[in-house]
């Protein structure tokens, strides 16, 4: 699910910095992707000590480059593949 359709925690997953994670959590709430009361209690989160670390550890660890190549090898390849198909129908 979380490759085609990627939700705040997927987001977060990929940041090394509070500061980004951050951004991120302001981008989602002003594009409605994320409510205010979600958005507060990630915020907090954020800001404890050591929190970006924590909620990383508790979500299945960092996204680092690569991650979806690794996880969905095969589903990456039929989704390109289909791009490929409809591409060259244009």
């Amino acid at each position: 699910e979380d490759l085609l359709n990627p939700n705040k925690i997927d987001f977060i997953r990929r940041c090394t910095k509070k500061e980004d994670a951050l951004e991120i959590l302001d981008y989602l709430l002003k594009r409605n992707e994320l409510n205010f009361q979600d958005y507060n209690a990630l915020k907090n989160r954020l800001k404890e000590e050591g929190g970006l670390k924590k909620i990383i550890a508790e979500c299945g660890g960092l996204k680092t480059p690569g991650y979806y190549e690794r996880k969905f090898p095969r589903k990456i390849n039929i989704l390109n593949s289909d791009q490929s198909k409809n591409e060259s129908l244009d």
